[in-house]
């Protein structure tokens, strides 16, 4: 069984103009998957382009470089055997399951593109489950956030230990988050946190 996700840009969230991608299942429609700004190389910090979606089964990849012409190509790892052809500037191959793989062009390491099918995701938090509470995009004081998780469910006297960023842009005031112990963190696809979580003995 086939299965793919493809999530909507954050707004506000940093994209990376060096690459376009499109991700299909075999022979369906073509879906623009979003590419973000990250840092990397720790010694000497950089910009680079990192993408992901959902994947189960097949699907099939073009990315398209859009910073120079393509000489050669590499699809890291190697193991992975990732057979490929290249049109002009586009480079085509098929996934089968999830990877996670770094395509670079012309030997450039630095000015890859990370690209990460994840695995189809199970058993995540719903946002009608007793023990949720949910935030919407926004910005957001510290109080507020952990205020949530002190408000009983209705009809109990428990109270919530998850909580759950919805798609959208969030924004922490204070930048830093403190997540209380036992409380577990969820960002939705398509969902982007601005600011710091900072934990002790939590599951995030």
């Amino acid at each position: 069984m086939n299965y793919l996700q493809v999530y909507e840009a954050p707004k506000g969230i940093p994209g990376r103009e060096d690459y376009k991608i499109r991700v299909r299942q075999p022979e369906g429609e073509w879906h623009n998957v979003f590419i973000y700004e990250v840092k990397v190389d720790m010694h000497h910090v950089r910009p680079a382009s990192m993408a992901f979606f959902d994947l189960e089964g097949a699907a099939e990849v073009e990315v398209t470089c859009l910073y120079t012409e393509i000489e050669c190509v590499n699809v890291a790892p190697a193991s992975r055997n990732i057979a490929y052809e290249i049109q002009e500037r586009t480079i085509k191959f098929s996934l089968f399951g999830p990877q996670k793989l770094s395509i670079e062009i012309n030997d450039d390491i630095f000015r890859n593109l990370h690209l990460f099918a994840n695995p189809k995701e199970e058993d995540a938090p719903l946002i009608e489950d007793p023990n949720v509470a949910v935030v919407q995009p926004g910005i957001h004081r510290k109080t507020d956030l952990l205020r949530l998780l002190e408000i009983p469910v209705a009809y109990s006297s428990e109270k919530p230990n998850v909580l759950f960023f919805s798609p959208g842009t969030h924004y922490i005031e204070e930048t830093v988050l403190p997540i209380p112990s036992g409380t577990t963190i969820y960002l939705a696809g398509g969902s982007a946190l601005v600011g710091s979580l900072v934990a002790s003995r939590s599951i995030i």
